[in-house]
């Protein structure tokens, strides 16, 4: 198939504001929620998030079982009718008000899993959520799959917003880990009513009407795939809270929430808006390799140099942020961030491959990680919960990545020289900037430490930018003149 070029300026204006718009609204709420999140962490304590990382790893999986790989398949899907839609939200919401009942015995499980009584009234509460998180699912499916991006990244920021606000007031009542429940509990209910008043996918309990439209078929291998990422992707956070306790995994669980931070507002945001992109170029492998070439190398020039630099001041940035009490999540958060690298720049294969239809070989790359993950991490867990980061660090790229990356080129009939063309830029400018950054800290050791995080910084975000346009100033060009373009109004409209 031949693309015209007016038609295909016409989308990738389509893309870019798609992406400027989701990737701007993450950013927004990152500004917005961070100085509160900081807030947060100081009134609270690392055992605090530890109850909360012991709850989320039930209730992560429940709300993986009530959405059933549903909303990818309504992005996937071609053509998926209103009837189909509703009949989806019915079987979620049935299923999610299953999950809450059930939510009750597994809280008493887990109590007595972990030696902590709290877990029992902490999950049940938790429970209550999967009911307004299934209407969030379908109905921001929806508003994905109409590329309606302005109101996915509204509803993350009222979410987000809520969120933090809410368990602000509460810590600064006292109510401990209380705050991390019921601020989650208000904003993924914000979320679903805004989210419904929006996409009106409906209800319907005529569960025929899924028959033949190939969404069960689709999203019970996308469930596998989540379930088993799932499950071999938590077994970290499992193993270190029974084996070492709450402290230490509110350790571990603080730096893998910042080491996310940047992948989920950049990452996120591109793949979120390239899945229905890719799903629409299935049939024109010649875009598909456009698009997924380009945004490896926007991923990788955004994010590299972000997350090489957050493990060389991470010491210094804990220490600044969060205090003494943080201390040992620093070396968590360099290790999780060097691997979150990879796992970024992955991200962006996997979702073409899914995109192609391909939910299976996901899934078989999630059983693979399901068996070799969980006794690595245990194993580890003798060492610290330093050395269970690294597994993911040693294991994931081997095992998970390349495999991986190999079937999305296959895909998109690109060879491994056009990928590693993809990320050069990014790898070399990185490599410079890292040298810099870390001899600037070196030669300030003795300095206050805010003055020395401040300078190793600001060294290497310069030696980053000077590399790029000193060695790659067309690719940058590129970026700049189709952000331009996606901005310019006369462009937007023609």
């Amino acid at each position: 198939m031949t693309i015209e070029p007016h038609a295909r300026g016409r989308r990738d204006i389509a893309v870019l504001r798609g992406f400027l718009w989701t990737s701007g609204g993450r950013l927004l709420v990152q500004v917005a929620t961070w100085a509160i999140s900081l807030v947060i962490a100081r009134l609270l304590t690392p055992r605090d998030y530890g109850i909360a990382a012991m709850a989320s790893l039930y209730v992560g999986f429940a709300q993986l079982l009530a959405e059933l790989g549903f909303g990818a398949a309504i992005v996937q899907r071609p053509d998926i009718s209103k009837h189909t839609v509703a009949a989806i939200m019915g079987v979620s919401l049935v299923i999610s008000v299953g999950l809450a009942v059930v939510s009750i015995p597994a809280g008493y499980a887990l109590a007595a899993f972990y030696r902590e009584p709290i877990l029992i009234a902490v999950v049940s509460v938790y429970g209550l959520n999967f009911i307004p998180a299934a209407i969030r699912s379908v109905s921001g499916a929806l508003l994905s799959k109409q590329m309606a991006f302005h109101k996915v990244t509204i509803l993350g920021l009222v979410e987000a917003v809520t969120a933090s606000v809410t368990s602000l007031v509460f810590a600064l009542a006292g109510w401990s880990v209380w705050s991390l429940v019921l601020g989650n509990t208000v904003a993924v209910c914000a979320a679903a009513a805004l989210s419904m008043v929006w996409a009106h996918p409906g209800f319907s309990l005529q569960l025929a009407r899924l028959r033949g439209t190939g969404v069960v078929t689709f999203g019970y291998k996308v469930l596998i795939s989540r379930a088993a990422w799932y499950f071999y992707a938590s077994t970290d956070f499992l193993i270190i809270g029974r084996r070492l306790g709450a402290q230490p995994l509110g350790h571990y669980n603080l730096a893998y929430q910042f080491a996310s931070i940047p992948a989920d507002r950049i990452t996120g945001a591109l793949t979120q808006v390239l899945f229905p992109v890719f799903a629409t170029l299935q049939g024109d492998r010649a875009e598909l390799a456009r698009y997924f070439r380009y945004s490896t190398e926007a991923c990788s020039l955004a994010l590299m140099p972000v997350y090489v630099g957050l493990a060389l001041v991470a010491n210094d940035l804990i220490d600044v942020a969060l205090g003494p009490k943080w201390h040992g999540a620093a070396i968590i958060l360099a290790v999780l961030s060097l691997a979150a690298v990879i796992r970024s720049i992955t991200s962006v294969a996997n979702t073409v491959i899914v995109s192609c239809g391909n939910a299976g070989f996901p899934a078989k790359m999630s059983l693979i990680g399901l068996v070799t993950f969980p006794p690595a991490f245990f194993i580890a867990s003798y060492y610290g919960p330093a050395a269970v980061a690294t597994v993911w660090l040693v294991l994931y790229p081997p095992l998970l990545a390349v495999p991986t990356i190999v079937v999305a080129l296959r895909a998109a009939n690109l060879t491994v020289a056009d990928f590693w063309s993809s990320l050069k830029p990014a790898v070399t400018a990185t490599v410079l900037m890292a040298a810099a950054a870390y001899g600037v800290s070196q030669a300030m050791q003795g300095s206050p430490i805010l003055w020395r995080l401040t300078l190793t910084v600001m060294s290497g975000a310069v030696t980053y930018a000077a590399v790029l346009m000193l060695v790659w100033r067309d690719r940058v060009s590129r970026y700049i003149a189709l952000a331009s373009r996606g901005l310019n109004p006369v462009q937007q409209s023609s």
